[in-house]
């Protein structure tokens, strides 16, 4: 079994940072979904995990990519922090570019907001703000992926 680890939208929690990251250090891949790409770059040398992050809406200049489309267990998957994507405002655009790009996988962030839908034969996941003490694991299981999503407070 494959796990990923998954945060967005630190800005700047630094002990929830460094929390999550005990709680992930078992994931073969940990990704960041933007708004503070530079927390990512600190958890990336932290964690010495394999890392991926993309740029979110507070983050400026960073050269930071947009989004990644990456691969894990036979699965592709779209990562992006979604304020292009509107996706404050539904989740159709997400999954219109998820399936343009053929991924049955997309991880995004920006909303704050723990959630995990299917739409159009695509994984939509967001794990929710780190700021808030929410973070997302994706086990990539033989019967297909299964997402977990998951609160600092309820680790002790």
């Amino acid at each position: 079994m494959i796990r990923l680890g998954i945060v967005s939208d630190s800005h700047g929690a630094t002990s929830n940072m460094e929390r999550v990251l005990l709680l992930l250090r078992d994931c073969d891949l940990i990704v960041h979904l933007g708004d503070h790409s530079w927390d990512a770059r600190r958890m990336q040398e932290m964690s010495g995990r394999p890392f991926l992050f993309v740029r979110g809406n507070c983050d400026g200049r960073d050269d930071a990519p947009d989004e990644i489309i990456t691969h894990c267990a036979g699965y592709r998957i779209l990562l992006c922090h979604g304020h292009r994507l509107q996706v404050k405002f539904g989740l159709f655009r997400l999954s219109m570019r998820a399936q343009e790009a053929g991924a049955q996988i997309a991880l995004f962030g920006h909303t704050h907001v723990p959630q995990v839908e299917r739409d159009g034969g695509v994984l939509l996941v967001n794990p929710g703000a780190l700021m808030s003490g929410c973070y997302a694991t994706l086990e990539m299981r033989e019967n297909g992926p299964v997402p977990l999503l998951r609160r600092l407070d309820s680790w002790k």
